[in-house]
């Protein structure tokens, strides 16, 4: 994840500061003072001051350290040792342009490159003893401020094997030529702003901070899986985060992000997906039928994350995902053209093995959420609507790890929830992971009671027939399908079925006109009242449906098969769920 790397990247640099300095200002007393010298009070206005002296050599340090890319400035330096305090001021680091090109021709040039620039710096708890005779060191405390980082990340070819070698390399065998142990009580970093460019994409990060506490480098702890970022407990921070839309035309934005490295915890507040312009506005973009999604998540939590993988894009491995309170809403519009194709690779298990990041959450817990499906039909000239009220759901095995799909080929998908906020509904999906070309699934879906005013809201828009009564006791359908086609039956218990026929009036205004002639005929000649009928078992037809060019996706085609085994199930014709 590019906050976390990124948040390495600002306590890498503090900590090779810190390093840096004590390293000079060891090499320095050692120098000019013998190990029974007195303490020494540095004042700002002493002629003898250290501090131009250890500016100039952390400049030359960071030049010999970047092999001439990056160019060091500090404002100010202040000192007092035997308070054991070091404050910097005015701190920035800024890559050299005359270097870049000469790098990037040379093939030479990092994947990232960074522009840092920090309020203050405060280090608290040097001990003279330590500077003069360790290369074991204590610090109490590190405080920096307002820290403003951007970085350009470009991914070089020809650096393929630097990354590889860079993977291995721990932050204290970076430090191993200067000391052999680093501890600090805490690490304290408020105001941040990050702006990462990669690749033409920008993403910002406000009100960046960072807490760790306990931290310690050294041999022990450069592959404790425990600690995160060295430190026993940490927590990581950051307000609003804007991402770009680009191709997509959906604005995505999350309100808030924290990280508990200890507990291997991300926590998200907010999180929300907008199309650009609204619905319409988007559609206006939108050549063929396409659904239009509108999302917002107001916490969303991943436990049992492996951290270091995630901080370098690597992967995203959890445990479990908790998310609670999401409103979803899905968006159809059949006024537009069909595309003249079926729309492939885009059920759950495709797009999950398209990503480019491995992904691996073993369980994921769906809370209090709501979900609604509107469809626009041109006949009716009006929309019909379909609400899932009070979601819980679980989710497992949703990975594309090929290891992990060959132990467990199959992911499950398991809600219940209130439909139409009237009724209870069960599903259960399964989805064949290693079917990525076919797509193969199951759904088994359970509905109890059932009546006209529930099913007449978008029955009426959506079908072009209104039960005028009936009541059903309950339905059930089992679906198999794939990327192409589905097969399932149905078995609906109802007494008392008639319907009405629809057409639209003459004038929009007027809405839905009864078609009474028709619907006379229809319950008379096809429309089978009772299921059971009297003396006979109860029919669960079964119903075949091939994926239509229409732009849909696995929700809507899973829909329109039921439909379709409803109106078989009560007699009507196929050609009225076309």
């Amino acid at each position: 994840m590019k906050f976390t790397r990124t948040a390495l990247s600002i306590i890498l640099f503090v900590v090779l500061l810190v390093v840096g300095g004590v390293w000079y200002l060891k090499t320095y007393l050692k120098q000019t003072h013998p190990v029974n010298a007195p303490p020494v009070t540095q004042k700002e206005v002493s002629p003898l001051d250290l501090r131009p002296a250890a500016i100039a050599k952390l400049q030359q340090l960071v030049e010999a350290g970047s092999d001439s890319l990056y160019q060091l400035r500090i404002d100010s330096l202040l000192t007092d040792i035997t308070t054991g305090t070091l404050i910097l001021k005015g701190v920035a680091i800024r890559p050299d342009s005359v270097v870049i090109q000469s790098m990037q021709a040379q093939k030479r040039l990092p994947d990232d490159v960074y522009h840092i620039s920090l309020s203050s710096l405060r280090i608290t708890g040097i001990g003279l003893s330590d500077i003069l005779h360790r290369r074991d060191l204590s610090l109490q405390s590190i405080v920096c401020t307002h820290p403003q980082i951007t970085v350009y990340h470009r991914r070089q070819s020809y650096n393929a094997g630097k990354r590889a070698t860079a993977k291995d390399q721990t932050l204290f065998s970076r430090l191993q030529g200067q000391i052999d142990r680093l501890a600090i009580d805490s690490v304290s970093i408020t105001g941040g702003s990050l702006t990462d460019n990669s690749d033409g994409t920008t993403r910002t990060y406000q009100n960046v901070s960072v807490a760790l506490r306990e931290i310690l480098i050294d041999s022990t702890t450069e592959q404790d899986p425990s600690r995160f970022l060295f430190a026993k407990r940490s927590l990581l921070q950051a307000g609003k985060i804007t991402l770009p839309a680009g191709k997509s035309r959906y604005d995505i934005s999350i309100g808030g992000i924290a990280v508990s490295g200890e507990k291997q915890q991300l926590h998200i507040q907010n999180l929300t997906l907008k199309p650009q312009g609204g619905k319409a506005g988007f559609l206006r973009h939108q050549k063929h039928r396409i659904e239009v999604f509108d999302l917002a998540v107001p916490a969303l939590t991943l436990n049992g994350v492996d951290w270091w993988a995630a901080a370098h894009g690597e992967s995203l491995l959890a445990q479990e995902a908790e998310i609670t309170g999401v409103n979803g809403y899905i968006y159809f519009d059949r006024r537009l053209p069909k595309s003249g194709s079926v729309k492939k690779a885009n059920f759950p298990q495709q797009l999950l093995a398209d990503l480019k990041m491995p992904l691996s959450i073993k369980r994921v817990r769906i809370k209090k959420s709501n979900l609604a499906y509107e469809e626009f039909a041109p006949e009716s000239g009006s929309s019909g609507r379909i609400t899932f009220n009070n979601i819980n759901a679980v989710a497992q095995g949703f990975t594309n790890l090929p290891a992990e799909i060959a132990s467990r080929p199959t992911a499950r998908f398991e809600a219940t929830c209130r439909f139409m906020n009237a009724t209870d509904l069960s599903v259960q999906m399964e989805f064949a992971l290693p079917s990525r070309k076919r797509g193969a699934f199951k759904v088994d879906l359970a509905v109890g009671r059932i009546t006209p005013a529930m099913v007449n809201s978008f029955a009426e828009p959506m079908g072009l027939v209104r039960i005028t009564s009936g009541q059903a006791q309950y339905a059930k359908a089992h679906i198999e399908g794939n990327n192409s086609a589905l097969q399932g039956t149905l078995a609906a218990a109802y007494t008392d079925l008639h319907i009405m026929p629809l057409k639209a009036a003459d004038h929009p205004k007027e809405g839905l006109k009864s078609k009474r002639i028709t619907g006379t005929l229809a319950n008379m000649l096809f429309v089978k009242d009772n299921n059971p009928s009297r003396g006979n078992n109860l029919r669960q037809p079964s119903f075949e449906l091939n994926r239509s060019a229409d732009g849909s996706s696995f929700f809507n085609f899973v829909w329109s098969g039921i439909r379709l085994g409803l109106f078989k199930t009560i007699g009507l014709p196929a050609r009225l769920t076309e």
